[in-house]
């Protein structure tokens, strides 16, 4: 059966089912009263396409959103609380090693900082030579140190193809 007309109330209640089984539309439509053949498929997209049952998920998921909210300090505290537990309790190392991992990020620990100083020559650079450039960082970041060779295979590609070479 498939209720003759979608309400408020109903895209509310359709929403809130769909946001609370894992995000299966099928299984929302059938709680709500909807038959199988219009909870699959291109009926039930184009159901959750409209605007009511949009509005309706957009509200419920910023009113989540509001509910779940923490703050930096919170979660650095817990972080804290298990890599250096004040009451004596026991952690495990994994644990320990996650809550560290985050602090260490959360303090930047792992950031490579590069300083960018833009020159007038920079502004100079024509579209090609950009272009040029990118492909050269591209081939050092794939190549490292072996970026010469790299350049040079490319520039003096093997006379032989696989052809020749399958051929002995």
């Amino acid at each position: 059966m498939m209720p003759k007309k979608l309400t408020q109330e109903l895209a509310v209640l359709i929403a809130e089912k769909f946001l609370t089984n894992g995000f299966n539309r099928s299984k929302a439509l059938k709680e709500v009263g909807y038959g199988k053949a219009y909870s699959v498929g291109t009926k039930a997209h184009k159901l959750f396409e409209n605007p009511l049952i949009k509005d309706a998920m957009a509200k419920i998921m910023a009113r989540n959103a509001d509910a779940v909210d923490v703050q930096v300090s919170e979660i650095v505290r817990g972080f804290r609380e298990i890599a250096f537990p004040s009451d004596g309790t026991k952690v495990l190392n994994s644990d320990r090693n996650t809550a560290l991992a985050g602090l260490a990020k959360y303090k930047n620990m792992f950031i490579d900082r590069f300083s960018f100083e833009q020159t007038q020559q920079d502004e100079k650079l024509t579209e090609s030579q950009k272009l040029e450039a990118k492909i050269l960082a591209a081939l050092r970041i794939k190549f490292g140190d072996d970026i010469k060779a790299e350049i040079l295979r490319r520039e003096n590609p093997s006379p032989f193809t696989d052809a020749d070479i399958l051929k002995g």
